[in-house]
């Protein structure tokens, strides 16, 4: 007489184990892979944010800057200000002398001022109006967030500059990017 074993249909143990281990090292792979793209993202967006910081910031100065002209510009090494007035209006006095009227946003006599400034911890270039007597008028416009440093320099043994050259370090996080701009002002 033939005896019948009956066959058992499932997993052994060894099998269960086994396929527990290779799921935990796929799982384990890819939230490696998910958090390394993640922090590849951050970087990228850290390098991207401080970038477009440090190029509106010297364009926006540089536009700016070159409307003005060589006696309209002041320097304050100590404290990193750019002090400086732009044509606001332009008149032809007798045959050929062509005057101009200096000042910032079209009031005469005010003054367009770069500087350090916004909350501890977060510097930021600043841009100031100031009036005819020096006081501050609005809102300052923020040109760049996490401003490391900002550098102002005109040509050497000159009084008054004929070329500024900007410098400006923009951080965030592990990103730093620095830039310098020179900027070439009327007589």
């Amino acid at each position: 007489m033939k005896r019948r074993h009956a066959r058992l249909s499932g997993f052994t143990l060894f099998e269960a184990i086994v396929t527990s281990v290779i799921m935990a090292v796929a799982v384990g792979t890819l939230v490696t892979l998910a958090q390394a793209g993640r922090i590849s993202w951050e970087i990228g967006d850290e390098a991207a944010e401080v970038e477009h910081n440090l190029q509106q910031a010297t364009t926006w100065m540089s536009r700016e800057l070159v409307a003005s002209a060589t006696a309209q510009v002041a320097i304050d090494p100590a404290q990193n200000r750019l002090t400086f007035a732009v044509p606001v209006d332009e008149s032809v006095v007798g045959t050929d002398d062509l005057q101009i009227v200096w000042g910032a946003e079209g009031n005469p006599g005010w003054r367009i001022e770069y500087l350090l400034g916004g909350a501890p911890g977060t510097p930021q270039l600043l841009r100031q109006l100031r009036d005819n007597l020096g006081a501050p008028q609005g809102t300052p416009t923020v040109l760049a967030n996490y401003v490391r440093s900002f550098v102002i320099t005109g040509e050497p043994d000159i009084v008054q500059p004929v070329t500024v050259r900007l410098e400006l370090t923009v951080a965030r996080g592990a990103m730093q990017r620095e830039g310098r701009t020179y900027v070439r002002l009327r007589n």
